[in-house]
């Protein structure tokens, strides 16, 4: 699940890498959703009808949602959805989490200055910034004060999240028993084999999260 808009500049330069990701894993299982969280009334050029125009100028070809109430985002845990064309983030983040900053920040953009703030945003002695996205372009160099390093601050990167199903599953297993993991959430309809149309639709008209079809119904 990616939380996007039509406009965001951190968002822009990243949605041919979903194309492309969508296109070259779909028929192995990956379906990536876009959900757009802005108010429309406030940022109208997130309205559903820029999002189709915004769709096809871009070849989009995974679903793309609007969640105009921010629900969807509040119920994977979101309590803050920033607009960086709007605010200055750095600024919003020392707002929420106060001066002595973030516990952990994940930058899964790529771009310089987005690193480079996310490590001013953790907290000195025992923040960790863990770095997701792809350096863009390879060979980018980021500026980082390093003195904050000596006393507990991390910096790490990580490679589609290093999972080791051995371990990992077993655990993420857990997480969901245990109500920690939200999947049954994502599962907005369940349907038959013959209402797959209706399935279609529910994704066209972005009415859904995800569509499961489950073959003991008829």
């Amino acid at each position: 699940i990616v939380f996007m808009c039509n406009h965001c500049p951190y968002v822009q330069p990243k949605i041919a890498k979903l194309v492309e990701l969508q296109s070259l894993y779909g028929k192995k299982g990956l379906q990536l959703v876009g959900i757009n969280c802005n108010n429309v009334e406030e940022y109208p050029d997130d309205s559903f009808e820029k999002m189709k125009e915004f769709a096809k100028e871009k070849g989009i070809n995974f679903v793309y949602l609007i969640d105009e109430s921010q629900e969807s985002a509040k119920k994977f845990g979101a309590t803050h959805v920033l607009n960086s064309s709007k605010c200055d983030i750095e600024t919003e983040l020392k707002k929420i989490a106060s001066e002595s900053g973030l516990d952990y920040a994940f930058d899964t953009t790529g771009r310089k200055e987005v690193m480079e703030m996310i490590y001013r945003s953790v907290k000195k002695a025992s923040g960790k910034v863990v770095l997701c996205g792809v350096p863009n372009p390879l060979g980018l160099k980021i500026e980082i004060d390093p003195f904050p390093l000596y006393y507990g601050r991390k910096i790490v990167g990580t490679g589609g999240g290093e999972t080791n199903p051995d371990v990992d599953f077993p655990k993420l297993c857990s997480m969901f028993l245990n109500g920690q993991l939200k999947l049954s959430e994502m599962i907005s309809h369940t349907i038959t084999l013959d209402e797959i149309n209706k399935g279609f639709d529910y994704l066209k008209n972005g009415q859904c999260l995800k569509v499961v079809i489950d073959f003991t119904k008829r």
